[in-house]
């Protein structure tokens, strides 16, 4: 595959885990993980994501 789809496929799986870690933190999300726009830093008492 060519660099961009692999840089592609990487960056959907981030967005993925980025997501249902969100949800497990109670933290603001998307309905659906692939509309899921990840912000810059987030932070809440338990946890900071970057």
């Amino acid at each position: 595959l060519a660099q961009r789809e692999y840089k592609r496929r990487h960056d959907k799986i981030a967005q993925f885990i980025h997501w249902e870690l969100c949800g497990k933190f109670d933290m603001e999300r998307g309905r659906n993980w692939y509309h899921h726009k990840p912000e810059g830093i987030t932070e809440t008492v338990e946890v900071k994501t970057l």
